[in-house]
This record gives structure tokens, sequence and C-alpha cells, in this order.
């Protein structure tokens, strides 16, 4: 259905304001169809206050750099992280603002089902890592172009690029989500980018969702131009090796990813191993050349060394869902609800993808009108 310039704007409020609900927000708000109104409990300006950065908001925590994490089988998050790695990869080229940088992604892999690398078609300067090179654990490797994204640049740059465009942020907290349509006139489009505020948010109460304990070290190592991510060598499944340069000589090193811990506290055996463990993948922490292969033998002063670099130890929370995201349309009576949330650890690297896909999601279910009521 064409839509004549002159057509009246739908009034939309997205809650949320995290990178996934920022990123709909903006998407949303670029078409011309969209009045966009962001309602969030944490929003950009909170980030330099006063009292630090909560742990309930995941965005400011993540690494972030560009890797996928999706199998064969998830074609929606396949598509959607193809579409987030071209779409950084041109904010990367041509606006420094933003803060996203390509650099190379040394990527290494323990899981079979990733011996032949899903991304591997599409992402600039593909080659295998020399299989004596490999750390232990490891059944893949390969160099090829990534990006990596300084958040706490990131996230301010997308809620100024939204204002610029028409749109409006407000601070508030909500305990049910049709109150967000006191927040815009007329307003009958609630979009919900709550993460994990959408286990516990009225009208949506999704007990599927969980949150993926992460712990992380920021340091200052201004020597490390490329990121890098390891399994664990005993094969965990809920630990990771990763150096992730944030652009601006700081560095996050991790960590582990440990699905329904609640633990907001750090973890002292935890910093030890990555502390360790980084070292033994990337000793340009501490300024030191090549060393031929990426798993060796780490001395205790260089532990210490880089110990000293640590500028903030971060523990936060992955929003994870256990079917996957949930991205749907519903009807609460008059109002139509659209739920875009869970994407976890993905979230920066698909966000693009999954905003695209919920313009068309809403586009469909206004249109049609035919969109499932709520479960009761």
């Amino acid at each position: 259905m064409a839509i004549s310039a002159s057509s009246p704007k739908t009034a939309v409020v997205v809650v949320g304001s995290g990178v996934i609900g920022l990123t709909t927000a903006l998407s949303l708000q670029r078409t011309n169809r969209y009045s966009v109104t962001v309602v969030g409990d944490h929003i950009a300006a909170d980030l330099n206050g006063p009292h630090g950065i909560s742990q309930d908001w995941a965005s400011p925590f993540a690494g972030a750099n560009w890797r996928s994490f999706a199998g064969f089988e998830h074609t929606k998050q396949r598509a959607a992280e193809e579409v987030g790695y071209f779409k950084l990869r041109d904010l990367a080229r041509t606006t420094p603002e933003a803060g996203v940088k390509i650099v190379q992604m040394v990527d290494f892999g323990a899981d079979l089902g990733e011996r032949e690398l899903v991304h591997r078609d599409y992402v600039a300067n593909l080659q295998p890592i020399d299989r004596s090179e490999w750390p232990a654990g490891a059944v893949i490797g390969y160099k090829y172009d990534s990006l990596i994204i300084n958040v706490l640049q990131y996230l301010p740059w997308l809620t100024k690029q939204f204002v610029a465009e028409g749109g409006q942020v407000k601070k508030a907290r909500l305990e049910h989500i049709l109150d967000a349509t006191r927040y815009a006139d007329n307003c009958k489009v609630v979009v919900n980018c709550t993460a994990m505020g959408s286990r516990t948010l009225g009208g949506v109460n999704d007990n599927e969702m969980y949150p993926t304990r992460g712990q992380t070290l920021l340091v200052n190592a201004p020597n490390v131009n490329f990121t890098t991510m390891m399994p664990d060598s005993a094969g965990s499944k809920t630990k990771c090796t990763y150096v992730i340069p944030r652009g601006d000589g700081t560095v996050i090193l991790g960590g582990v990813m440990e699905g329904d811990n609640w633990d907001r506290t750090e973890c002292k055996s935890t910093t030890e191993d990555i502390l360790r463990n980084c070292l033994s993948l990337c000793p340009q922490l501490l300024g030191k050349g090549y060393a031929g292969t990426y798993s060796r033998d780490v001395p205790d002063a260089d532990v210490e060394a880089l110990r000293s670099k640590v500028i903030r130890v971060n523990v936060g929370f992955r929003p994870s869902r256990r079917s996957g995201p949930r991205l749907e349309a519903e009807s609460k009576g008059d109002v139509v609800v659209l739920h875009n949330y869970g994407q976890s650890s993905f979230g920066y690297q698909s966000s693009w993808g999954y905003a695209h896909a919920a313009v068309r999601k809403l586009d469909a279910a206004l249109l049609s009108r035919r969109i499932p009521a709520p479960k009761l």
C-alpha cells in the first residue's frame, strides 16, 4: 500500500533503550511513516552519570565485536548477523564518530558444527590459520575482517542519530507494557525491546527469559589491534577466552557465559583465569610481539603486569531466551505490540538485521491487522 508524503505518521513507542531498542527505533523513524518515542529505565544520558552503569542494563557491558554465533539451522539469526556485518562495516568506513572499526578477527572454534563457518561466504579477507598455531581444544581456525564497537560511544551515537531524525527519548520505568501508550499522543503501537525486563514486565511476563552472566576486565592495552576468540582448553561450554579492543586504547577481556547465574559480584578465580588465558592468546596486551602460536605458557610476572593495567571488573547479564529471540506482533485490545528481544550475546552484531525485520513485521501487522490475540 502506497503512503503519500502527506499521510500522518503513526505514533510508536519503543520500550527499552539498549542497542536493540535504539536501532529498532532509528530504523522505524527513518521510514518517515512512524513518529517514534523511546522510553527506557536506562538511557544513553545515564552512561556518564555519577552512580555508574546499572547492571540491569546489558548493552553497556558488551565487548563488543562481530562474530557469528549462529548455526546453519538458525536462519533468522544468520540473516540478521549478515545484515549487521555489512551495516557495521559501512559505518566503520564512513562514520568514525560511531565508534565502529574494522579489525582482523583471529577466530577459533571448539564445536564440530563450526568446522565450516556459516559466515565464510561473505566476511572479507578470510584465510585459514595453520593448524600448528591452534590452541588446545580448537577444531577450526580462521582470520578475517571483523568489527569492534566501542559501546560507550556507539549507544550515544545511536541516540543522537535518532533524535536528529525527529525521535524523542524519555526516561521512565514502566510496570506494564501498555503503560507505554501514555508517552505519545494517540499511540496504538508499542514495540517491546526490554530484553531481560520482558521477564517481569506486566503484559509480557516472558518466563523463557534468563540471564547469562558475563564477567570481563577492562584494561589499558593500546598495542592490541586485532580481536580474537578461542574455546576453553578444557572444553567447557561456559567459558571462552576473548580479547576485544574498543579502539580507544582500552580492551575488554573475557570471560564466562553462565546461564541462570544471577551473581552480580566479581568471581576472583574467574579474574585470574581471564588474565592468564588472554595473555596466552594475546601477548600484545603487554606490548609483546607475536610468538608464532596462539597457545603459550604465561609467567606469573606477566599476569601481575597485566593485572596492574586493569581499569575495571565488569559483571553483566546477557538477555537470553530459551527458544531464541522473539520477533512477533500481537494485539492487546486496540494496541499492536511488536516484540523484539532476547538476542543474548549477539545483540550488537545482529541489531540492524533484527531492526530491519521488525520494521517489515510492523508494516505487515498494521497493513493486515490479522495478528494473534495475546495468550491468556
